[in-house]
């Protein structure tokens, strides 16, 4: 089971930077960007922030 949680926040990091990197992408090129995106990368980054901080 800890490997399985393991694996699932290396993806989750790799997802999020992922995110970051697409929204920071379409900033320099001056797209829009939809509120549902802003709204995954923001619920995926506090998953990832309170997990950390539950299992310091």
């Amino acid at each position: 089971m800890k490997t399985y949680l393991t694996v699932f926040r290396i993806l989750s990091m790799i997802l999020l930077v992922g995110l970051i990197a697409v929204l920071v992408l379409f900033r320099i090129q001056n797209w829009e960007i939809s509120p549902v995106f802003y709204g995954v990368t923001g619920f995926l980054l506090m998953s990832v922030i309170i997990d950390s901080l539950r299992n310091r």
